[in-house]
């Protein structure tokens, strides 16, 4: 693993050539990032919900296990990800590498395209499929989502700000770990356990809720799109509040003093 010096260095690095990027590659690698995040909750849904009530904590676990599949793709492609922006970008504008104002439209930018990739990946592979409707075969499946989904908008918005901030913590770390990792195995294990970890306790993620929530309302959930629309308003914030105070003014501050110094 590379120190906390070298690591900062590179998120640095890394916050800055996310601003450079084009609209139209923000755009195909903003949708990439929703939908591979989608994926992984799919396949966390898939793995839980046919497990009966007294394994109910073996399903949580395994189900926590795969979802992280996700985020590992989001990292290895390069894709971009607005929880994991509000992290390398803020480190970025901390050590004065780039402005307020691109930050913000950045972060506004990414958002919408992780959200087009969300909801599309939740119409095309839950809905279209058929794999969450009302047949014997995948009752479990669509019982399981609407209850995930109404758990999310149920929660009153302190619960989910909070949640949400524990949530990004978590992210935030995820892409350090990753960025510090030497070798890919190093990397993947760095990345995995704190995306684990955040989905087994059950944290609220802005761009997951992205693919959840849609989800179940084209599953015919009784939730509005502007229940949706203010969770996820919600939610960010928190996301934002997490990784940019957790990891990026902590981490930032606590290495700064190992960074090699510029010509």
């Amino acid at each position: 693993m590379l120190s906390g010096s070298e690591t900062l260095a590179l998120v640095i690095r890394s916050g800055v050539a996310k601003l450079q990027k084009t609209h139209l590659e923000k755009f195909l690698l903003g949708f990439l990032a929703g939908a591979f995040i989608g994926l992984g909750f799919f396949a966390d849904l898939k793995v839980t919900a046919v497990f009966p009530k007294e394994f109910a904590g073996l399903a949580s676990f395994l189900g926590a296990a795969v979802f992280p599949m996700g985020l590992i793709a989001v990292v290895i492609v390069g894709a971009e990800l607005l929880t994991g922006n509000f992290m390398t970008v803020t480190v970025s504008l901390l050590d004065r590498k780039v402005k307020v104002g691109p930050t913000i439209i950045n972060f506004i930018e990414i958002a919408i395209y992780n959200v087009i990739g969300a909801v599309a990946t939740a119409f095309l592979l839950t809905h279209l499929t058929g794999m969450v409707n009302t047949t014997p075969d995948n009752l479990a499946y669509h019982t399981k989502l609407l209850a995930m989904a109404a758990s999310k908008v149920a929660a009153s918005p302190s619960v989910a700000f909070f949640s949400a901030i524990g949530c990004n913590w978590l992210v935030g770390l995820s892409i350090w770990q990753y960025i510090a990792g030497k070798d890919t195995m190093g990397k993947i294990i760095g990345a995995w356990f704190p995306i684990m970890v955040f989905v087994a306790i059950g944290f609220q993620h802005s761009v997951a809720n992205s693919f959840l929530i849609p989800a179940a309302i084209f599953a015919g959930a009784p939730i509005t799109w502007g229940q949706f629309f203010a969770n996820f308003g919600i939610v960010a914030l928190g996301n934002l509040v997490g990784a940019a105070l957790f990891v990026s003014v902590f981490h930032y501050y606590g290495f700064r003093k190992g960074l090699p110094k510029e010509e």
